[in-house]
């Protein structure tokens, strides 16, 4: 008989439950990972908020990028919506 418990090097259910061991930390690395991105923004945009409109206009943005960020479904989707906003005057900046 042959258990997981008494194997040695070679054996392959021993390897596949290593793998699977392996593939289900990769997972939760993964959804931490996420999990703490999500906050990093959310911090940020919060900030953002926090930040006097003099403030806001030396980094290029205004209030109305920060609000309109804060409807975003999700926090790094609020961080695509600022960039947006700022490439977007930086170009009609250039034209104007």
């Amino acid at each position: 008989m042959n258990s997981t418990l008494n194997w040695t090097p070679g054996d392959a259910a021993a390897e596949q439950v290593g793998r699977a061991i392996r593939f289900v930390g990769s997972l939760l690395t993964k959804a931490a990972s996420v999990f703490s991105r999500n906050d990093a923004d959310e911090r940020g945009l919060v900030e953002l908020g926090s930040l006097s409109e003099r403030e806001l206009n030396d980094i290029g943005l205004t209030r109305w990028d920060v609000l309109d960020a804060y409807d975003a479904p999700t926090p790094s989707d609020a961080t695509k919506i600022i960039l947006a906003h700022r490439a977007v005057r930086q170009v009609t900046r250039r034209f104007a």
